[in-house]
């Protein structure tokens, strides 16, 4: 029941890349997809629209998928330190798994981003990707609180609305896409390198 979904983004893919709101198609020469989780400070008791601009990053996770033989290429995590909120609750480490000692220890943002950009090399040859849209905000928010340029252009891919569109019927977190394509998760919900390396696969299922 799947399968003609699929190659209909397969095709749509191919020649495109795809705006977030999945209602606008624009050509692109990107030879990468750039897929991005990242894991964020938050609170028990709030809800995600309540805490939403206080949110800090905490973990950058990504994988580098080649748009044409989708093969995963690279990857890159790093713990990230917060600065406004530096202590994380209790609630906030119980969810990521991520501790004291892990941002304590960590690069704060500016230095975490020049190291996912050392390692990935341009920015400007992927198009990036993400399961919702919470991560180009949060993205866009570190680079105008901490002054430094936001290192993509325009295009973004979100999976989500377009798996629902052409898969799922209604939006569906990650972990119910990846039982829906038969996909078992291996690693930890809510790391941001193991979210993204998940995120990639079903972006490569779409694709293959």
């Amino acid at each position: 029941m799947i399968a003609p979904c699929l190659r209909s983004f397969r095709i749509l893919t191919r020649h495109c890349s795809i705006d977030g709101n999945v209602t606008r198609f624009t050509m692109s020469g990107k030879p990468y997809f750039l897929v991005i989780d990242f894991e964020a400070t938050c609170w028990e008791g709030e809800s995600q629209a309540d805490q939403r601009a206080d949110q800090e990053m905490i973990e950058i996770g990504c994988v580098v998928v080649d748009k044409d033989s989708t093969d995963i290429l690279n990857k890159f995590s790093s713990f990230v330190r917060p600065v406004r909120y530096p202590l994380l609750s209790d609630y906030c480490s119980a969810l990521t798994g991520i501790t004291q000692t892990d941002v304590d220890t960590a690069p704060t943002f500016p230095y975490a981003l020049g190291m996912m950009v050392d390692q990935l090399g341009n920015p400007l040859d992927y198009l990036f990707c993400s399961w919702g849209e919470f991560d180009r905000y949060l993205l866009r928010s570190a680079c105008r609180y901490h002054r430094v340029p936001y290192p993509f252009d325009d295009g973004h891919l979100d999976l989500k609305p377009l798996f629902s569109e052409q898969v799922s019927g209604r939006n569906v977190p990650m972990q119910r896409a990846l039982d829906m394509l038969g996909i078992p998760y291996k690693g930890q919900l809510h790391r941001a390198l193991d979210d993204a390396q998940h995120i990639a696969l079903i972006l490569k299922e779409m694709l293959a």
